[in-house]
């Protein structure tokens, strides 16, 4: 009897994935190719083959646009096989991607869901389809008609399923405490769901979890700089008043929103004792004016517009790391302010911050520009001051004295030409990090001609650090995310990054340029590199680990005294002892052992990692985490899961697009390294060819970065075939180079 036909199935939601059979693909030679199928799965009618060519290489021209289109169209059909022989309908004019069917896609499974009458039992199923928004890891920035089309459509998917689920929460009187869950982690930025969550676990009297629950939203709300909703934050002070109360269950909480509750609210009678608390705060006072406005009024309402889009884009750095944007407080004026969702920053952050925003301000005027002109040249100037003020969290009110915001703007107010200004009542609340303290430059500080202060100044010639090396050019933004995750460790939060790309697109230079840059930092560091072969040896990450936390081999002797001095496994028994000694000691293990013994394992190593993050924090890197054993991704899973928000411990890992761990892992945050642009590439070029003394004229260079396709380690590895080739007097032929990176690297081997 003959097998029936293999099952297609392609899924967008979360991340791409298409199964035919045994046949996995989840990514395909570069993203243009998946943005291709994505566009035309979701297009209703033939594409004109001119208008996706405009739109997916928009500064290619028409020729090379129509060149790229079909290369990407080749790939296409390679990639899905008999799916796009019968799928794929392609004309002179046109483009068409028409689905049979008979394959599985989630788009179109969650869509007849979505018109069904809401239960849920309906919204089970629609949460099995929807694993999160349309294709979360695909973005190009520079196609930015087709990038503005894929966050308009991910955000309507995304209101669908919220609209869904509040019919469904408004007609069921408790949801199961599991799907609230997962509602919550599939779209976890949506506050009515945290809130029902909340108010279920207290009506059934799971007052622990529900306050759990509680601060994890508000913990996740300042980690991304958002504020709660007033809703919310109104259950927090029920929350604090009913076990003073007596009050338990749905008692309390069917008293939130009565009349009672809102005639004892502060908005008519005034403050009260309760809605008032205290925060040590930061403020960084920030002045952003252009130096030539000019008297011509279409060139100064221009730069109007530019300083208003500057300012949000310095708003959103700031709430990158965790700070609070207060709105302008008067022309080119503005305050950001830390501390008031958790413990306040360190002033190296602090400064780290004024720094990316000095040095990327002329590169975020040049693309806000919209005068006839040459843009202006802003100022940045900023004053910085930190104290304990009152803060009233139901009006979202900071500092109502003034009593830091004044110090702060007197601070801006006297600092000169980009330079951040630090009155020393922060420097004393905010010490400085040793490598700090050198490039702060005392100064006394007039504020208004007769009251006189002391700052620390950080000037332009003082803030300058040594270059990123070219194999980080273009970088700067991933490796600042990479120490904004730092800081919040540094705070005495868990944290955890995975760092994503294709093959050669400068993974593990981040990764081992971070490392060297955490050796100047009080953190322990673990180091693991991987290999293909890392997979054949189970527990090959915790066995490293181990060793480098004993500073030995974990053989037998060494891992029994470990579990001896850990509580949590000194009652495990003999034969759970003898087991967690042998997979950790490199012997085989039954199969039927194996849920056991990742459990003994992650509680050992959850002991391990609770003792070295509570002496100072620990990172914990891994490069090329798709060649993980599976026993040592369980391990890391069931971490994730049960370490404490509380954890000064920091996870990092780099993967590669196209390769699928067996075990798929929660990150806090992933930074995706797309393909270098061309300035970028063009920078990388110049330093290479000055290294690898190159004389190249325009149209090679042109050339050779249409060639490299943004990929870093291409373009290196380019110049260093033109070097030796100059070297042996052959005449540069970028034609003759082979095409691809693996080629590039091939014909490398062979020489």
């Amino acid at each position: 009897m003959n097998p029936g036909p293999a099952t297609t199935t392609i899924s967008l939601f979360g991340h791409f994935g298409y199964q035919q059979g045994e046949r996995a693909l989840t990514q395909f030679s570069y993203d243009k190719v998946k943005a291709l199928l994505v566009y035309l799965l979701m297009q209703e009618t033939p594409v004109s083959r001119a208008a996706l060519a405009e739109m997916l290489w928009p500064d290619q021209g028409v020729k090379s646009g129509r060149t790229n289109l079909r290369h990407a169209l080749h790939c296409l059909r390679h990639s899905l096989g008999d799916l796009a022989e019968v799928s794929l309908s392609v004309t002179r004019q046109t483009i068409a991607f028409d689905l049979p069917a008979s394959v599985v896609w989630d788009l179109r499974a969650a869509d007849d869901l979505l018109q069904q009458p809401p239960s849920v039992a309906t919204l089970e199923r629609l949460l099995d389809y929807y694993r999160g928004d349309l294709l979360a890891e695909l973005h190009l920035g520079q196609c930015v008609a087709f990038q503005q089309w894929l966050v308009r459509t991910r955000g309507e998917w995304r209101q669908r399923l919220i609209e869904y689920a509040e019919r469904v929460l408004e007609a069921a009187s408790a949801l199961p405490e599991a799907l609230l869950r997962i509602l919550i982690h599939r779209i976890p930025d949506y506050c009515p769901f945290h809130e029902r969550l909340v108010r279920q676990l207290a009506e059934h009297g799971q007052f622990a979890a529900a306050r759990e629950q509680f601060n994890a939203f508000l913990q996740h709300l300042a980690l991304s700089g958002q504020q709660p909703e007033p809703g919310f934050l109104q259950l927090a002070r029920f929350w604090s008043e009913g076990p003073a109360q007596e009050v338990t269950g749905a008692d309390w909480l069917s008293q939130v929103g009565s009349p009672a509750t809102q005639a004892a609210q502060p908005g008519a009678l005034g403050y009260a004792a309760e809605d008032i608390d205290y925060r040590q705060i930061t403020v960084m006072a920030i002045a952003l004016r252009p130096v030539d406005a000019g008297n011509d009024l279409g060139r100064a309402l221009a730069c109007l517009k530019a300083q208003g889009r500057l300012f949000q884009w310095l708003e959103t750095q700031c709430r990158h790391l965790g700070g609070f944007w207060q709105a302008a407080v008067g022309s080119g004026v503005g305050l950001a302010c830390f501390g008031t969702h958790g413990p306040t920053h360190q002033l190296a952050e602090l400064v780290a911050l004024f720094e990316h925003c000095r040095q990327g301000l002329a590169r975020e005027l040049d693309s806000v520009w919209e005068g006839d002109d040459s843009p202006p040249r802003f100022t940045l100037t900023a004053g910085l001051d930190s104290g304990r003020v009152i803060w009233l969290p139901e009006r979202q009110s900071i500092d109502p004295f003034g009593d830091v915001t004044q110090v702060a703007l007197a601070m801006m107010a006297a600092a000169q030409s980009s330079e951040l200004v630090i009155s020393l009542n922060a420097s004393q609340h905010l010490p400085p990090a040793f490598d700090l303290q050198s490039r702060l430059t005392p100064r006394l500080i007039s504020s208004d001609g007769r009251v006189q202060r002391r700052g620390l100044v950080l000037g332009v010639e003082s803030s300058r650090r040594e270059a990123l090396p070219p194999s980080l050019m273009g970088r700067e933004a991933e490796l600042r995310q990479l120490r904004d995750a730092l800081a919040r460790v540094s705070l005495g939060l868990r944290q955890s990054l995975l760092v994503l790309g294709d093959t050669g697109i400068g993974k593990s230079a981040l990764m081992i340029h971070f490392r060297e840059y955490l050796q100047h930092e009080d953190v322990a560091v673990f180091w693991r590199p991987t290999t293909r072969l890392s997979s054949q040896t189970s527990y090959g990450l915790i066995q490293s680990l181990l060793g480098w936390y004993l500073e030995r081999e974990p053989d037998g002797e060494a891992l029994g005294q470990l579990i001896d001095r850990t509580a949590v496994l000194q009652k495990i028994g003999i034969e759970r002892r003898r087991l967690l000694i042998d997979v950790l000691g490199r012997e085989p293990l039954a199969r039927e052992d194996a849920d056991e013994a990742v459990e003994l394992v992650t509680q050992l190593v959850q002991a391990l990692i609770l003792e070295m993050a509570s002496r100072r924090p620990l990172v914990i890197i891994v490069d090329d985490l798709q060649w993980l054993d599976e026993p040592s991704l369980k391990v890391l899973l069931n971490l994730q899961a049960r370490l404490p928000i509380h954890t000064a411990s920091l996870l990092i890992a780099s993967h590669q697009n196209r390769e699928v761990p067996p075990i798929r892992l929660n990150w806090d945050q992933q930074v995706i390294l797309g393909r270098l642009d061309g300035r970028q590439s063009a920078d990388m070029l110049d330093y290479l060819s000055r290294r690898h003394r190159l004389k190249l004229g325009p149209r090679l260079r042109d050339q050779l970065i249409q060639r490299c396709e943004g990929v870093p380690l291409y373009l290196q590895e380019i110049c260093r075939r033109l070097e030796i080739d100059r070297r042996e007097g052959r005449r540069l032929n970028v034609d003759s180079l082979p095409s691809g990176l693996l080629g590039l690297l091939a014909s490398r081997i062979d020489q």
